[in-house]
Order: C-alpha cells, then structure tokens, then sequence
C-alpha cells in the first residue's frame, strides 16, 4: 500500500502511532485506519488553504461527515432542482458581489456547455446556465444576465446578440470581439490597427471570465463530466460556482473577519 501511495500524488499514508495509520486522499480523508481492529472511520478531509488539518486535530476536535451523509446530500441537490442554483445565489449574494448523449459501441458519452456570467471588477461568478453541448451560446445568454449591467463583453460567438428578441429593452451596451478571421484580414492601415487595439482591450476585460473556470478545473478538479444527464451536472456546476467563489473571495472574508 505504501509503495502504491508514493506512485499517487493525491493519496497519502500518515502514521498515527503503533497500528494506526491515516489513509489520506486529496479532499477525502478516510479516517483512522486500526490494523489491530476491524475499525475504519470514513471521514470528509478538513483543509485550511492547501494544507490537510483533519490529522492534527484528533478525535471531537472536528467532527466531519462520513461519505454516506455526503452522498445523500449530494442526491437531495439533485432531486430539488434549483436547490443548488439558490445555494449559489446565496453564496453569491453573501459576497454581494455543445454535447449530446451518445452511445458508440456499448460506451455512453455525454458532453455539455457551461456558459457564466462573470463580473468583471470583482472576477466572481454572478450567473450559470449548463445546456448540451450543441445548443449555440446565444440561445441561453439573456438568463446569464442580473439586468444591472451597463456594459457586456462577450466572445466572437456571440455575435448577433443585441438583435435576439429576448434582449429588447436591454439597455446595456454590448461589445462582442470580432471574429478572427475577419480580425486578420484588418488592413494595416491607421484604422485598421486602432480597431485591432480595441479588439485587444475588449479581450483583456473578457478575460475575466477564465479565471474561475481555471479555479473549478484545477482547485476543485472538475475538469472532465464523470455524471450522466444535466440535471447531475447542472447541480455540481452550481455549488462548484459557490465554492469557486468562496474561494476567490477567501482573502476578503478573512481580512473582513
């Protein structure tokens, strides 16, 4: 077990005393492991930041739940739709702030878009809408806005999107990027390079809205659909959102604290 713990990055042996070890995965801590016993307490990791405190703090010091009660919370955000999306909203508001199902073969693949709305003082996520991967990025785009918004950047496919129906009587001035092709045929004349200059402002401020998706896939390692079905996903999407903002916000709320 050891010699497969040291080839794992996210998978720890720490020694507790004689006959005890604690078996330690990256955000699941199983708990105190007794050789001597047939005894194994499944238990959530504690981390402060990056760091693993589940082991230092001892028995009654934290009491974490076990992996069945996560599992059935994790089932009760699936079964009430928009429990997970108010638990983002409610994160949110504390900080005030394309992809079918197919089978090929006996394997099922599922694929899916999430399109955010990200503000852009702050970098944190005020809006999420998950659709399948072949919906096209205007078709949710009215619902990613709070309807505050003076200004809306947007990448190049959203181009079009002051002409949807749905955004009548939007007061906010869309600036949506140039798409590529047509950027690359601008003559390089006076007025060509201060339209590509603009091009490159708009981008630097769309930018904003990488940086939390760069945040769910690396510190909360959702990189990849392991559920079948958006509605699975939706809901792990949204309280992933809540936690991302939590997470860029940490230094705010603890300078406030």
């Amino acid at each position: 077990m050891r010699g497969y713990a040291a080839s794992v990055p996210s998978l720890n042996l720490v020694e507790q005393g004689p006959g005890s070890t604690l078996i330690v995965m990256r955000g699941i801590s199983t708990g105190y492991l007794r050789f001597d016993r047939s005894e194994i307490r499944e238990m959530v990791g504690l981390y402060l930041d990056e760091s693993l405190i589940s082991a230092q703090l001892g028995d009654g010091a934290a009491r974490l739940p076990d992996v069945r009660a996560i599992q059935r919370f994790r089932h009760l955000l699936e079964k009430k739709d928009d429990l997970a999306s108010d638990m983002r909203r409610a994160v949110n508001d504390e900080l005030q702030v394309k992809g079918q199902i197919r089978k090929t073969g006996n394997q099922w693949y599922f694929g899916m878009k999430v399109h955010a709305g990200v503000d852009k003082d702050s970098g944190l996520i005020h809006s999420v809408v998950v659709t399948a991967a072949n919906v096209h990025d205007l078709t949710p785009a009215a619902d990613l806005l709070h309807g505050d918004e003076e200004v809306v950047y947007g990448d190049a496919g959203y181009q079009g999107i002051a002409k949807r129906p749905e955004m009548a009587g939007k007061t906010a001035e869309f600036r949506v990027a140039m798409r590529p092709g047509k950027r690359r045929a601008l003559p390089n004349t006076t007025d060509g390079r201060v339209k590509d200059l603009i091009e490159t402002a708009k981008a630097h401020i769309r930018s904003k809205v990488e940086h939390p998706f760069r945040v769910i896939k690396q510190q909360f390692g959702f990189q990849k659909t392991r559920l079948r079905g958006l509605a699975k996903n939706r809901c792990k999407i949204n309280v992933v959102a809540a936690l991302a903002n939590l997470f860029m916000a940490r230094r705010q709320l603890l300078a406030a604290s």
